[in-house]
């Protein structure tokens, strides 16, 4: 079930951004199991030590340059929420969104 959201979504996604251009679109996806984030483990890590893994993570993104990120193991709806706001300020110039999706998570925006 939650495969197939991800890719109804993804499809209105690509769909939608096809349908802007006059010439034909790349899109580039990228999916990442961050594995505990922001806390590289099961175990509660500093407030500045998750700062460096979130810094750390929205400078990898910013390389990859995605049209769409699809991540993977956050631990909570903060973590994903502080990683979305760093790379939206990493990201000024792009228009960006956030749909999330979870089955753990209490909160979606």
């Amino acid at each position: 079930m939650k495969r197939a959201l991800i890719a109804v979504l993804a499809f209105f996604v690509v769909g939608s951004a096809l349908g802007q251009s006059p010439e034909p679109a790349k899109i580039r996806i990228t999916t990442w199991n961050l594995e505990w984030f922001p806390n590289g483990s099961p175990h509660e890590t500093a407030p500045e030590k998750q700062a460096q893994r979130i810094e750390a993570a929205a400078d990898v993104l910013k390389k990859l340059d995605p049209d769409i990120l699809l991540l993977q193991e956050m631990r909570d709806y903060d973590a994903c929420a502080r990683l979305y706001h760093f790379v939206i300020a990493v990201w000024s110039t792009k228009k960006a969104s956030c749909r999330l999706i979870s089955d753990n998570l209490p909160r979606s925006y």
